[in-house]
C-alpha cells in the first residue's frame, strides 16, 4: 500500500490488478498536485483470519489497514480478482447502505450480476430504450447457424467480455464463420466463455464519450486510417478528432453509463450514414485516456482525482448531517 500524501490519513482508496499503469500514475500525481492524501494497492494485500474466536466478526485487512478507514474505494482496474472485490463488498456492506463509504466501479451488484459484460449490455439497452445495433446472443454453433440468416455478410462476433477493439472479429462468409467458431469453440467449452453476433454498420466513424459521474466530460471522434481495418479505435492506428457533443448523445452516454454501473467510462457510440440514427456499442470500465487527452486538452487524470474527492466530501457531509 502507497500513501501518496504522508501528512494526512488516506480516506481515498484506489485498487489495481497487477503493477501500476501509466494511466494510474498520472491520475495519483493530480493528486499529489492538489494535495490530497491517497492510499493506492493491489487486491494480492487483502487477507483476513476466521475461525479462532466465533463470536468476532472477522476484518477484511489490506496490508495493516483496514478497509472500513476509507470513505471511497475506486476500482481502477478488476480483472480476475472478483474474489477480493466479493470480499469488500461483504465486508463493507453495512457501510455501504449507511451511506459511510462510496465504492466506484466495483462491478458486482446484489444476485452476482456483472453489467461492463457487452452482452448484458445490449440486453439491458434494449430493455431501456436506447438504440442498439441488431444483436444475436447463444453458443457459437447456435450463432454459426442462425446468424447468416438474419444477417448479411460481413458482420461481427464478440466475445462478451473485452475491450480496446480486442476480441472482436468480422466474419466475411460461411467458410470464415465456420473456421472462427472451431477457433474459438475451447474458450466457450473450457474457459466458459460467451459471445455474440452483431450486424456490421457502415460507418464514418465512431464516438468515446468520456463520462465521470453524471457529466460527459467531452468527445472523440474515431476513424479508421488503416487499410483492412474495420475498427476505429486509435489504439488500433485509427485518427482522433475533436467532437462536438449534441444534447441526445451526450443524455444516450449519461443513460448508458448509469444502466451498466460504471462512473468512469468510455462510452462508445457508431455513427452511421448521415441522418441515420446512432447506435450503442458498448460502455467500457477503466478507460485509457492518453489519445481523448491528447485530442480534447482535458486533463482527465485530474477530472478523476476531483471527482473522488468530491465523492469523499460527499461522505463526510452527509454523516454530518
Amino acid at each position: 500500500m502507497i500513501n501518496l500524501v504522508k501528512e494526512r490519513k488516506p480516506e481515498i482508496l484506489i485498487l489495481y490488478v497487477g503493477a501500476l499503469s501509466r494511466h494510474l500514475v498520472r491520475i495519483l500525481d493530480q493528486f499529489k498536485k492538489i494535495g490530497e492524501p491517497v492510499a493506492v494497492s493491489s487486491y494480492r494485500r487483502l487477507s483476513f483470519r476466521v475461525g479462532e474466536n466465533q463470536k468476532q466478526a472477522p476484518k477484511l485487512r489490506l496490508g495493516n489497514l483496514d478497509l472500513k478507514d476509507f470513505k471511497v474505494i475506486f476500482f481502477r482496474s478488476v480483472g480476475n480478482c472478483w474474489e477480493g472485490v466479493n470480499l469488500i463488498n461483504l465486508y463493507l456492506k453495512q457501510r455501504i447502505e449507511t451511506g459511510l463509504v462510496k465504492l466506484v466501479d466495483p462491478l458486482i451488484q446484489t444476485g452476482n450480476r456483472y453489467p461492463s459484460m457487452k452482452a448484458y449490455q445490449m440486453f439491458a439497452f434494449q430493455s431501456q430504450g436506447l438504440p442498439v445495433p441488431k444483436t444475436l446472443f447463444g453458443s457459437l454453433r447456435f450463432l454459426q447457424k442462425n446468424a447468416p440468416g438474419l444477417y448479411r455478410f460481413p458482420f461481427i462476433v464478440k466475445r462478451s467480455e473485452g475491450g480496446r477493439g480486442e476480441r472482436v472479429y468480422l466474419v466475411k462468409n460461411k467458410a470464415e464463420l465456420e473456421k472462427l467458431v472451431l477457433e474459438l469453440l475451447p474458450q466457450e467449452k473450457e474457459e466458459r466463455k460467451t459471445f455474440f453476433a452483431q450486424e456490421f454498420i457502415e460507418n464514418r466513424g465512431d464516438l468515446r464519450i468520456f463520462v465521470l459521474g453524471n457529466r460527459a466530460l467531452g468527445a472523440i471522434k474515431r476513424i479508421r486510417v488503416k487499410k483492412g481495418e474495420f475498427r476505429n479505435n486509435v489504439s488500433l492506428g485509427g485518427r482522433a478528432e475533436n467532437f462536438k457533443l449534441t444534447a441526445e448523445l451526450e443524455k444516450m452516454a449519461l443513460k448508458s453509463a448509469k444502466i451498466s454501473e460504471i462512473s468512469v467510462a468510455g462510452v462508445d457510440i457508431i455513427l452511421g450514414d448521415p441522418g441515420e440514427r446512432p447506435f450503442l456499442l458498448e460502455v467500457n470500465r477503466a478507460p485509457q485516456f492518453k489519445g481523448f487527452m491528447r485530442t480534447t486538452g482535458i486533463n482527465v487524470p485530474l477530472e478523476i482525482a476531483r471527482y473522488l474527492v468530491g465523492l469523499k466530501n460527499q461522505v463526510i457531509n452527509e454523516s454530518i448531517s
